[in-house]
């Protein structure tokens, strides 16, 4: 079965995987993910997961068939925060897509054809904000540049969020806003 976001067709079995994830990361506190991938088809599909520190690096970054090819990638935040870094937005206007998992499930999807200039302008936020040199450890609190983090996606995403129903067990999609804090 297919679940349409935007203009991409995910199969559910990648939402149960998100949901899966979010789950391991509540049980042992650390990041979860995988690369999402899109068929001959165009149905995206999961990939080469991973899990605690090689997810700081991610997954592979290529789909395994040579027919299929990278369109973002899921990750939990173990953190609790519930919007992406400046490196993964940087990553998501690249890829396409970068869905995030804590306590909700929301998926950013780059809004415009690719364009190097503010694939520049979002990586310069990124060296600005968030520097290569500190350890994740140290590197403290995303909430200091939040307001560049809300400017940027507002500008260049749209924002899914991506809930299981309990009762009826199906996928729920709603396009929501993120606001200042």
């Amino acid at each position: 079965m297919v679940i349409k976001i935007s203009t991409f067709k995910f199969d559910t079995s990648v939402f149960d995987d998100m949901f899966t994830a979010m789950f391991k990361t509540e049980i042992d506190g650390k990041e979860h993910g995988f690369d999402l991938c899109s068929d001959y088809k165009d149905i995206i599909y999961s990939e080469n997961s991973c899990s605690g520190t090689e997810c700081e690096l991610f997954p592979k970054k290529k789909c395994n068939d040579e027919r299929s090819k990278l369109v973002g990638n899921f990750h939990t935040h173990p953190d609790k925060i519930e919007f992406p870094s400046f490196g993964d937005l940087t990553n998501a206007y690249y890829e396409k897509i970068v869905c995030i998992g804590n306590d909700n499930l929301n998926c950013f999807i780059r809004k415009t054809p690719y364009d190097l200039k503010i694939h520049k302008e979002i990586y310069i936020n990124h060296e600005k904000y968030e520097p290569e040199d500190e350890s994740l450890e140290k590197y403290i609190d995303k909430t200091k540049h939040a307001d560049e983090i809300i400017k940027t996606i507002k500008k260049y995403f749209d924002i899914y969020g991506v809930e299981l129903n309990k009762y009826t067990k199906k996928i729920e999609i709603s396009n929501r806003h993120i606001e200042k804090r």
